[in-house]
């Protein structure tokens, strides 16, 4: 018998872009509200940080809390980014007291020391890493969104752009396939 290869890996991100194709086949879900198909709860809520919060300690809460990011807020609770355990990427020896600074200032140390990172937001939220839609938003537009900027996830703020929920690919593809 022979053994089996993997010639390739299909990923989550890989599976919506061929939705995003092909967004007229997904039928009435696709202009239905977020909130109408139940891809977050509202009762839940969102674990965040402020943005001055020393990045280790930010690090630490999410390990604590099996989370693999936290919404960065100001003082106002006004969503302005995202820390993800991925922004512990390329972080070595020699960059490992960037975890002393606050988490703004982490991570744009760490942007601009590795890849380019999606900033394409509403104007409240560019300064930091994150992506957010307003409450009310349909399943097209958030599909568009972790889409075209190649996100994982998606936050939901309300009026006063404070995060309500955090929608992952997931989610989405949990949704779908029990739809």
């Amino acid at each position: 018998m022979e053994q089996a290869q993997v010639v390739g890996i299909i990923t989550q991100s890989d599976v919506l872009n061929y939705l995003d194709q092909h967004k007229s086949e997904i039928g009435p879900t696709i202009d239905a509200k977020i909130e109408d198909l139940g891809l977050y709860d509202p009762k839940k809520g969102v674990v965040t940080v402020t943005s001055d919060t020393v990045a280790m300690d930010a690090f630490q809460k999410m390990f604590k809390d099996g989370l693999s990011c936290v919404g960065i807020v100001d003082n106002e609770g006004v969503m302005v980014g995202n820390l993800s355990v991925s922004d512990l990427r390329g972080l070595n020896a020699d960059r490992f007291s960037n975890l002393t600074y606050g988490v703004s200032k982490f991570l744009k140390i760490a942007k601009a020391l590795s890849r380019p990172y999606a900033t394409v937001l509403n104007s409240r939220l560019n300064n930091l890493r994150a992506l957010a839609m307003k409450q009310g938003g349909t399943f097209k537009e958030l599909l568009d969104l972790v889409v075209k900027n190649r996100v994982h996830r998606a936050y939901v703020i309300d009026d006063k752009c404070k995060p309500v929920a955090i929608i992952t690919l997931s989610d989405i593809l949990k949704h779908l396939s029990e739809a």
